[in-house]
């Protein structure tokens, strides 16, 4: 079982991401939220093993210290309604990137590239 937390591009949203999460059997989702503060120390904080990232409008400014927690993260899924290109300026190193709305299984195949990566030695 891995550990992971999403952080959503608003705390109303209940996204693709979440339920999908929920359904694997492998993954445990032990944290989620929105872009803030308490965000920034949960991801700094270690306990989890995969960060998925639902990514907020392309204009939308997120603080040099969310950036910079995201940054060191090995292990990140990001989903976004916007195409990747968009997102070029964060420089996130991701696993993988789903465009939303995405069938069950393009989240599965990032899933298992993230198994497949931790299996490896990555």
């Amino acid at each position: 079982m891995f550990n992971c937390l999403l952080l959503h591009r608003s705390y109303l949203t209940n996204t693709l991401l979440e339920h999908f999460i929920q359904r694997t059997g492998c993954l445990d989702l032990t944290w989620t939220g929105s872009y803030s503060n308490e965000a920034v120390q949960e991801i700094r904080s270690g306990k989890y093993d995969l960060v998925f990232l639902s990514l907020p409008e392309p204009d939308f400014s997120m603080t040099e210290d969310l950036l910079s927690v995201l940054r060191e993260q090995k292990s990140l899924i990001l989903s976004s309604l916007y195409p990747e290109q968009l997102y070029s300026h964060y420089q996130l190193q991701r696993i993988h990137f789903l465009t939303e709305p995405f069938p069950p299984q393009q989240f599965q195949q990032a899933v298992e590239k993230y198994i497949t990566l931790t299996e490896s030695g990555y």
